[in-house]
């Protein structure tokens, strides 16, 4: 019976670390106009309805981490001096 218990609780443990994987992980972006882009303008599209709703950064802690990156649907990032696009594929754009 305690072989069980303590099995049970790593398996729940692991579950745990395996959930949180994706959950918080900062990303990074090499080009600091396209960085500066999603932080300083209403680039991302929420709701789906064409229109930028709010800039990447959605809970203001000034970096973007992949939950938010998630939840954009379309990005609005033209005419903005920006050489690299690394990082956008974190998006589900």
């Amino acid at each position: 019976m305690f072989k069980y218990k303590i099995m049970k609780i790593l398996f729940v443990l692991s579950f745990l670390a395996f959930w949180f994987v994706g959950y918080g992980q900062i990303i990074d972006f090499n080009d600091v106009n396209f960085k500066n882009a999603l932080f300083n303008s209403k680039c991302v599209d929420i709701d789906g309805n064409g229109v930028g709703d709010a800039d990447a950064d959605l809970n203001n802690d000034g970096e973007i981490d992949l939950s938010e990156a998630l939840k954009a649907n379309i990005l609005y990032l033209h005419a903005r001096g920006i050489s690299s696009l690394s990082g956008i594929e974190n998006f589900k754009i």
